[in-house]
């Protein structure tokens, strides 16, 4: 009578968890042993097929369960597909959002920042340092444009006001060459960035740009309701649920099984509630309204507030605006105004992934006790007892027209000796 190859996994799977000084093993059936895999290439997907085969294995009389006990389902985690922040970007989405104060942020960038790779830190600023840097640049603009020369007078008896004229002219220029070519080296790392990521490309790139899209942008609450489709969709899966609830007391199932429905019954039904009681749910959205006119409006008013750059400064002040408008193209290019003009960014669907990351499922979870039929007495090698051993120690011989037991040290020894083929069946021992 032979076995096929399922069978022969799984018989292998029970003698792994065979209890030692008995034939019995104790397997928990659940996630955690998926899949079981089959040496064809093949595998059991999930606990009903490992149990199918079990049943087959009783059948043949190789096995006898038992029992065989669905336990109580337990919370399987579970990772979810979709994007992935980087904790800079975590944290700039929750500053932005307001659930961070900016010195919480500062305090989180900087600790985040300590454990990343010295390649993993260039470029990288926090956005409240950003938005200093902006403004330091305006009031820098305002200063650099102070016509002393109307205040000869002045300047010849206020050593004062000579002393501040010789800091503008010669030491603040320097300044805003540098915060400049610091925001010029964070634009080509946010642009690095961009051209790396291949999905939400529009979202991740307002995380990093909004100290530059801040003067342009506004907060708004948009009402959305459930649709119809959704609420009937839930009223089916409540109805489901309670014919199941009703048929299985009807049958005096297992009692934990029918709490399982009736809980997942209550989770609609709450569910449900909430969606008829308050069909508007206010959402989290930042509207950016110059950027659906064209990014070359959003590079224009930035230049307003930088101001007339000196002389000295305009090839860094192009280079910095030409960058700007690449990586505006890049982030808004494949977005649609909405019929008044603006493009919206919302940022509560991105919060929601993230909190999202992992989600729960109820699995199957059975307690499984076999008595191992099948298994020989005595290891073919040195005769002593297979049956004191415990799983660990022993391995099954892959023939489905044999599978003997044998010690697994026993079986080294042979190896050892030369010997590479089962001592009952001949076929070859791996």
């Amino acid at each position: 009578m032979g076995l096929n190859g399922a069978e022969l996994a799984i018989l292998s799977l029970l003698l792994k968890h065979k209890s030692p000084n008995t034939r019995r093993s104790t397997v928990e059936l659940s996630n955690d042993i998926l899949p079981v895999q089959v040496e064809s290439g093949e595998s059991l997907e999930n606990i009903q097929e490992v149990i199918k085969v079990m049943n087959s294995l009783e059948m043949k009389g190789i096995i006898k369960i038992d029992d065989l006990l669905e336990v109580s389902g337990a919370d399987y985690t579970s990772p979810v597909a979709q994007q992935k922040l980087t904790e800079t970007e975590k944290l700039n989405l929750m500053y932005i959002l307001g659930n961070m104060t900016g010195e919480e942020y500062e305090k989180l960038f900087s600790e985040s920042l300590a454990q990343q790779s010295s390649e993993g830190r260039k470029g990288v600023l926090p956005i409240t340092i950003i938005n200093r840097f902006l403004l330091m640049l305006k009031l820098l603009a305002v200063m650099r444009h102070i016509n002393f020369k109307l205040y000869d007078t002045l300047l010849a008896y206020n050593s004062e006001l000579r002393e501040l004229k010789s800091l503008i002219e010669d030491d603040l220029a320097a300044l805003n060459q540098k915060l400049l070519g610091i925001l010029l080296k964070y634009m080509r790392y946010v642009e690095e960035i961009i051209d790396k990521n291949d999905s939400d490309t529009t979202l991740i790139g307002f995380l990093y740009l909004y100290p530059f899209l801040r003067p342009f942008t506004k907060k708004v609450k948009m009402k959305k309701m459930a649709s119809d489709k959704e609420l009937e969709k839930l009223r089916k899966e409540i109805q489901v649920e309670k014919e199941i609830v009703y048929i299985l007391e009807m049958l005096k199932e297992d009692a934990m099984k029918i709490e399982r429905h009736k809980e997942k019954l209550q989770t609609l039904e709450e569910k449900l509630k909430t969606l008829e009681s308050s069909q508007e749910k206010r959402i989290f959205i930042v509207t950016l309204p110059g950027a659906a006119r064209g990014t070359d409006t959003i590079k224009d008013e930035f230049k307003k507030l930088l101001g007339r750059p000196a002389p000295d400064l305009q090839n860094v002040v192009n280079e910095f605006m030409d960058i700007l408008n690449t990586i505006l193209y890049k982030v808004f290019k494949d977005i649609t105004p909405d019929k008044e003009g603006r493009i919206k960014i919302d940022l509560h669907r991105m919060l929601e992934k993230l909190q999202t990351q992992e989600h729960k499922i109820k699995e199957e979870r059975y307690q499984l006790r076999v008595f191992l039929s099948w298994m020989n007495e005595h290891c073919p090698v040195m005769q002593d007892s297979i049956i004191d051993s415990a799983g660990h120690e022993l391995i099954l011989c892959k023939n489905p027209e044999c599978f003997v037991v044998y010690h697994e040290r026993c079986l080294d020894t042979l190896r050892k000796s030369g010997c590479y083929t089962c001592l009952v069946c001949g076929s070859r021992m791996t």
